[in-house]
């Protein structure tokens, strides 16, 4: 579960990379590469249910509690936690090799920023992707994952596993 600290910080972290978009002169690219793909990268995580992928999504939700903690300073008002994500489409054999594919991706993606000249990339690729797991495991995000991430990583890896099996 996510607490509404952690919710808050979550969305400050969005609102202030959405505000440096916008003061960048909020190009189409730079949104899509910048900030909806980590997004969806982190929302990809959270649909993990096992394995390390899993384990990188509860490590983002129970960092996620923490910090929220820390940042509503012990005044105990943000300490309710935020309705969960409930049932709705989860992924298929064909949609998690799908994720797979884009995890490591993006993990290739994050690499690069590390190691090349742009260590703030990286930090943005890192805190958003970790922004759109948590998001994913609310009601509202969990809902809107389910229709249309989900959907649509299943729908491209549904025909990998058809061919595979020979169907």
């Amino acid at each position: 579960m996510i607490t509404f600290g952690a919710f808050a910080t979550i969305f400050v972290i969005f609102t202030v990379y959405l505000f440096l978009w916008w003061r960048a002169g909020h190009k189409v690219k730079a949104a899509f590469f910048g900030i909806a793909m980590p997004l969806i990268l982190g929302t990809l995580i959270a649909a993990c249910t096992g394995g390390l992928i899993g384990h990188l999504a509860g490590w983002s939700a129970k960092g996620a509690n923490g910090v929220g903690g820390l940042a509503a300073g012990g005044t105990g008002a943000l300490d309710g936690q935020v309705a969960g994500a409930a049932g709705g489409v989860s992924l298929t054999q064909g949609g998690a090799i799908v994720t797979l594919a884009l995890l490591a991706v993006g993990l290739v993606a994050l690499i690069g920023a590390i190691k090349g000249s742009k260590k703030g990339a990286a930090i943005q690729l890192g805190l958003l992707a970790a922004c759109g797991a948590v998001l994913a495991l609310t009601a509202g995000g969990g809902g809107l994952a389910s229709s249309t991430v989900y959907t649509a990583v299943n729908w491209m890896g549904d025909p990998i596993t058809g061919w595979v099996n020979g169907a």
